[in-house]
């Protein structure tokens, strides 16, 4: 998705597709981190700073930055970015 330009995918199907992905990991993460306490920080975190690349992505602000800050705050104690999106 970040190696996408705007004009190769307009309509952001790739920041869409990424974003349903990110959706159903985070189901998975959150209930194997409850039952089981696994520790999934770090791959969080990989997919926080890859969701920051694109800035000009509504969809990955808003479906995939902001809930990775959010959870990254939450289970790790980083703090958000100033440009993070607020959590709703």
């Amino acid at each position: 998705m970040n190696a996408t330009t705007t004009q190769q995918d307009p309509s952001c199907l790739g920041a869409a597709d990424v974003a349903v992905r990110f959706s159903a990991w985070m189901v998975a993460v959150r209930t194997l981190r409850e039952k089981s306490g696994g520790d999934f920080t770090p791959e969080l975190r990989t997919i926080l700073e890859l969701s920051r690349v694109r800035n000009d992505s509504i969809v990955m602000r808003g479906d995939v930055l902001r809930v990775a800050s959010y959870y990254m705050q939450q289970w790790a104690g980083l703090t958000p970015l100033p440009t993070d999106p607020n959590p709703r």
